[in-house]
């Protein structure tokens, strides 16, 4: 069988024991898991048959310590919602502790890298009357995020269930991620292939800090691209394209769990959004720190940003005189390691914005849009190299078809839209001219929420 570019045959592991957290009736369980067994029986064909490995494991069965560095973990869970439940989910919602990635995932299955960064809860939610379904997409990721952090794992696949006539009635497969996917998938198959897809990413990050270049505060604090980050921050919180942090306190009661998650994540909130310019005076890259830093991105300050030049596969990041300088966004190697494909004197792309909006109309005599390749760049989240496989893509195509157009637009799938802007005399002096200018003038609009696919 012909195996898709981006596939490194990742391992697959059932674990196969249901976790219960709520009060559910014997017969609903057989029905259940009846249906475990047909969803497990299924994806571990399809893995099998791409030439993974699949291991079925219990509590007990597990004996010896497993290197997974390709794979995902499925761990079944039972929950139920309602009214009740959705007025007050922070209280309400049951949480555990420590999280199942941790409790199953290093001390049952012993797993590692521990806890695994593909460790996904398959959770079957009783749901009687389509709430999860038909909430809007602002709750429906505040909700899918706080079973993250209540129930302990870095994804979710949510399968609501109704009962009629003594029959289980799936409406579908959710996949959630932090970044704010949640596709509602109906085939298994398709399923699967999201799986591998998350087995076979592997996460990036990380930056080399270069001691030896010193920019001074005076052209830092006086630097036009610096400013400009600053004022595209605010235009961005004060025209709702960009959401408020969100604290991993406000996910759970807990405040031993939320410190234990804190840890493990190495942020206490959650950022949204990322940008890029060049400033062609400082000969530098300039992005927004990251979000685990507690960066606000609508409201930077100096400290906010940071000074990069991509090396190789990783970024350098430069020091600044008075500043404590910050470590940059994951997107950083994403905005800036492709870009030196066309390097000259300057990059030919001298921004990018990245927010979790997507566009609901654009004046195409000024804007393009830059198609999907779904199955070479299929959805990833952020941080991973697929990602960054995906961004030179995007970025290839932006250059290649600039033409006379100002900005070209990429939605990222089940993640949001990068803004591309090219260099010229205007963005020379404000990277961000042409976006704030089509936005302004509602050339350019969004909609709160992102596409799913």
């Amino acid at each position: 069988m012909i195996k898709e570019i981006w596939d490194k045959n990742p391992t697959l592991v059932l674990y196969n024991e249901l976790n219960i957290f709520s009060k559910i009736k014997e017969r609903e369980i057989f029905l259940i898991k009846n249906f475990l067994k047909e969803i497990f029986e299924k994806i571990s064909e399809d893995f099998k048959e791409k030439g993974s490995n699949v291991y079925f494991y219990d509590k007990n069965s597990f004996k010896e310590k497993i290197e997974i560095p390709f794979g995902v973990i499925l761990n079944p869970c039972i929950l139920e919602i309602n009214e009740n439940i959705l007025e007050n989910p922070k209280e309400k919602i049951p949480e555990v502790y420590p999280p199942l990635a941790i409790s199953i995932g290093k001390e049952i299955l012993k797993i590692s890298p521990s806890p695994h960064p593909n460790f996904i809860n398959l959770i079957f939610i009783k749901d009687e009357k389509d709430l999860i379904i038909n909430l809007d997409y602002e709750r429906k990721i505040n909700i899918f995020r706080m079973l993250m952090a209540k129930l302990g794992s870095f994804k979710n696949i949510v399968v609501p269930y109704k009962f009629k006539n003594d029959n289980l009635i799936n409406s579908g497969f959710i996949i959630s991620t932090m970044e704010g996917g949640c596709p509602l998938l109906k085939d298994l198959k398709e399923v699967s292939r999201r799986l591998r897809v998350f087995g076979s990413s592997k996460e990036v990050g990380g930056f080399i800090k270069n001691e030896d270049k010193l920019i001074p505060y005076k052209n830092w604090i006086n630097s036009k691209v610096v400013n400009s980050m600053i004022e595209l921050g605010k235009f961005l919180g004060e025209n709702n394209l960009l959401s408020p942090p969100v604290k991993i306190s406000s996910f759970v009661k807990n405040r031993k769990l939320s410190n234990l998650i804190s840890k493990i994540l190495s942020y206490s909130r959650l950022s949204e959004g990322a940008f890029m310019a060049y400033d062609s005076s400082l000969k530098i890259f300039i992005v927004t720190a990251s979000g685990k830093y507690n960066v606000d991105k609508s409201n930077l300050t100096y400290e906010d940003l940071v000074p990069i030049f991509p090396k190789n596969d990783k970024v350098e990041v430069f020091n600044i005189e008075n500043i404590d300088v910050k470590g940059p966004s994951v997107e950083a190697e994403e905005f800036t390691i492709p870009l030196m494909q066309f390097y000259k004197d300057f990059p030919e792309i001298i921004s990018i914005i990245h927010i979790h909006r997507t566009p609901s109309y654009y004046d195409k005599n000024e804007i393009f849009e830059i198609p999907q390749d779904i199955n070479k760049y299929p959805p990833c989240g952020c941080g991973v190299d697929l990602m960054l496989n995906m961004s030179r893509y995007a970025i290839n195509y932006a250059i290649k078809n600039r033409k006379n157009f100002k900005i070209a637009l990429f939605k990222v799938p089940n993640h949001g839209t990068n803004i591309y802007s090219f260099y010229d005399e205007k963005t020379k002096e404000n990277p961000f001219h042409y976006f704030i200018e089509l936005v302004s003038k509602e050339k350019l609009k969004f909609k709160f929420e992102v596409d799913q696919i």
